[in-house]
Order: C-alpha cells, then sequence, then structure tokens
C-alpha cells in the first residue's frame, strides 16, 4: 500500500520532484517580501500566494504519485484557510 501512494503508475518513487517554475517563483517572490517592506511586500507576498496555490492546483491534477497529489491538496487546503483566518 506504501509503494502505490509513493510510486508512480511505471513503479518508481516520486515523492520529490524538482525543478518546478511555481515554486521557484513562490521561493523567489518569498525572499524578496521577506526582506520589503510596504506596497512591495504586499505585492510580492501575493505573487507567492498566487504561485504556491498554481503549484498545489497543477500537483492536484497532474501528481505522479498519491503522495504528491495529497501534497497538493493539503497545500491548497492550507491557502485557502490562510485566506479566512484572522
Amino acid at each position: 500500500m506504501i509503494k502505490k501512494f509513493l510510486a508512480n503508475k511505471q513503479g518508481n518513487y516520486k515523492v520529490v520532484q524538482w525543478p518546478n517554475p511555481p515554486l521557484y517563483l513562490w521561493l523567489i517572490c518569498t525572499v524578496i517580501a521577506r526582506f520589503s517592506e510596504g506596497d512591495i511586500k504586499t505585492g510580492f507576498s501575493a505573487l507567492a500566494t498566487a504561485a504556491i496555490f498554481t503549484w498545489a492546483y497543477l500537483e492536484i491534477i497532474q501528481g505522479e504519485s498519491y503522495f504528491r497529489k495529497a501534497l497538493g491538496f493539503v497545500v491548497v487546503s492550507a491557502v485557502i484557510y490562510g485566506f479566512f483566518s484572522p
């Protein structure tokens, strides 16, 4: 059961998969927002959120293993929760 959760259709384990353009964008925007202030911080923070949401959505629909699909679902859920939490 664990192998089915972590492996793709060919039986290869696909837990970590790098690089991913939305992840690169998220990382860059997060670093820039961390060291910025004001409107620039707000803008890069919004771009980072959009990038990580895009990455998670793509994992849900195109993920190579059930683990990656579940990870995408967890991240999408966390982003949506973040919109509604104080």
